[in-house]
């Protein structure tokens, strides 16, 4: 009965949460939409998938009752039955036997789940764009009358602003803003989605509740195959049009988990390191401030293999901390595609 009592009160919260925003205010427009999924990982994390889908129905039901069935379907494919999926994946795991003979068990990494959370987010922004304008010219035509508005009240508050902003330089300004939609809308899920599974599963560990071992983040690898997706993406990016939009929501992405697959490594190597604690802040602040830091630790994380800034015990952590597939054993079948 836990469970069930859990996962209620776990769509409550995130449905108050999704809400408030709705209400403008102001703790709602800054955390809200951030923190939404919270409330469904911790239950999913603490108390098995099926209470994640409790509480994701259940905070579906509270925001068609409250706002319509539009708002409840942008939550409920946004936050509930995404986080409920990948607590279904971080919940998976299999018995195998271990070199020295002993039991264990593998759990399937968190890799893989970073992956799907970057694919889900392309998905998501893919389907965003289609919502909001139908075709390409819709789209930049929505494009440009956000630019017009941001110009009239320029103008209105320096009226020398109006012979600067004529009618090409806000067109060009449209078309030029126009790709860094779906980049920020795929990048913010990526973050928000990575980051309350990360928090909900710590809540959950610090309440004793965790249905696994806490892994080491530092070791999660990204499938094989992901490269070849981003790799696509980026050529797809450069046909334009709203296919070259969709493309630009996957590539970055792909980006973003190899922003933080960077970030692992990053963490890694400088363990121990007496500025340690200072170098990460000034790193995270300048990845939020600055487009170039981040792609350069996304360019840290897709050149590991050719690179010497390395991890230097992906291969000798247990599979339970890294996250990775067990030593090959004559009874341990492995999975690494």
């Amino acid at each position: 009965m836990s469970r069930y009592l859990v996962a209620f009160l776990a769509g409550l919260a995130s449905v108050v949460v999704f809400l408030a925003p709705l209400a403008g205010t102001p703790i709602g427009i800054l955390f809200g939409f951030l923190i939404v999924p919270l409330p469904i990982a911790i239950a999913g994390l603490g108390w098995g998938w099926p209470a994640a889908l409790i509480a994701s129905l259940v905070a579906a039901g509270g925001a068609a009752t409250v706002a319509g069935l539009p708002p409840a379907l942008v939550h409920f494919l946004t936050a509930g039955l995404p986080i409920t999926g990948f607590c279904y994946l971080l919940n998976l795991n299999r018995d195998y036997t271990a070199p020295n003979g002993q039991p264990a068990t593998e759990w399937y990494p968190v890799g893989r789940v970073l992956a799907a959370v970057a694919l889900w987010s392309a998905v998501l922004t893919a389907a965003g764009l289609l919502i909001v304008a139908s075709d390409f010219d819709g789209l930049r035509n929505l494009m440009r009358q956000a630019v017009d508005r941001i110009a009239d009240a320029q103008v209105q508050m320096n009226p020398d602003l109006g012979a600067r902003l004529t009618e090409t330089v806000r067109a060009d300004l449209a078309n030029r803003m126009l790709p860094f939609v779906p980049a920020g809308i795929a990048s913010f899920l990526v973050v928000s989605l990575v980051f309350n599974l990360w928090l909900g599963g710590r809540i959950a560990q610090q309440s004793g509740q965790l249905t696994r071992p806490w892994p080491d983040m530092t070791t999660a690898v990204l499938p094989r195959g992901f490269s070849i997706i981003m790799m696509v993406a980026i050529l797809v990016s450069f046909v334009g049009g709203y296919i070259g939009l969709i493309a630009n929501g996957l590539l970055w992405s792909c980006v973003m988990a190899y922003v933080l697959i960077g970030l692992a490594i990053i963490h890694q190597v400088t363990r121990g390191q007496p500025i340690r604690g200072l170098a990460l802040v000034l790193l995270y602040l300048a990845i939020i401030l600055l487009i170039p830091v981040a792609i350069v630790v996304a360019v840290i994380g897709l050149a590991e293999p050719f690179s010497p800034l390395r991890r230097r015990h992906l291969e000798t952590d247990p599979p339970n901390n890294a996250g990775g597939p067990p030593p090959q054993t004559p009874n341990t079948p492995t999975n690494e595609d």
